[in-house]
């Protein structure tokens, strides 16, 4: 729907004519001329459909972008408040199934199979414009300066260069989100993690919005440094 959109815009600009109007071609103009007045009708609407939904979509987004909180500035805040930006902090890589369960209610995730693409941290490039330079030192590894991430498929072997370099700066301090962060430390034990804050994550999309959540973990000794968070019941890392 959205590219016929882009394209019967590109088509009505390219048929403008000096004054401003719409100058169809004689053969399109001859071939609906022909038609019935119920047809003509027809053709309106599927014409302008595309134009009408995009549109909606647009209207209902925007106000459930108002409506809702978004969710970067409580988790930017929470980083700045505690000073976190001063440690470790790894941002989750996006993880897709190999394949889909029958059932995934009550599924762990940490029981199903993933293949990892290491070089799509969608949090880090969401929360970075927050923050004065790149506090998450796995994102864009090679270049912490680049603000953008490469949509790129990696194969395994690029998967672990990837990640040997991430094991070069050692553990993480703060995690945000919940990850398989043993695939990338085999030898991390998930118990030294606690979980101290929960931020809702509202997503609008054409005319609903999807709430999700978002767990920020730390290191026990890290908490007991800080000694002001407080631990909330979350799932593990795994």
């Amino acid at each position: 729907m959205g590219l016929v959109m882009i394209l019967l815009i590109y088509l009505f600009w390219i048929i403008l004519d000096e004054n401003g109007r719409i100058e169809l071609p004689k053969f399109f103009v001859s071939l609906y001329n022909s038609v019935g007045n119920a047809l003509k009708i027809a053709i309106k609407i599927i014409a302008f459909l595309p134009l009408i939904v995009p549109i909606t979509w647009t209207g209902a987004s925007s106000y459930l972008d108002i409506r809702y909180p978004y969710w970067l500035n409580e988790a930017a805040d929470f980083i700045k408040e505690y000073d976190l930006e001063d440690y470790r902090i790894l941002s989750p890589w996006t993880q897709e199934l190999v394949e889909d369960p029958e059932d995934v209610w009550g599924v762990d995730e940490a029981t199903l199979d993933w293949e990892d693409y290491p070089l799509i941290n969608g949090i880090a490039v969401a929360l970075d414009p927050y923050f004065d330079y790149n506090v998450f030192y796995n994102f864009n590894i090679d270049d912490p300066e680049q603000t953008f991430q490469w949509h790129k498929s990696t194969t395994e072997e690029e998967n672990e260069e990837i990640f040997a370099k991430w094991r070069e700066q050692g553990p993480p301090d703060v995690v945000l989100d919940r990850c398989q962060i043993t695939k990338v430390y085999p030898d991390i034990d998930v118990n030294d993690y606690v979980a101290v804050k929960r931020i809702e994550v509202y997503k609008p999309y054409k005319f609903k919005t999807d709430k999700q959540y978002i767990a920020i973990y730390v290191t026990k000794d890290l908490f007991n440094k800080i000694g002001t968070l407080k631990e909330i019941t979350a799932k593990k890392l795994y």
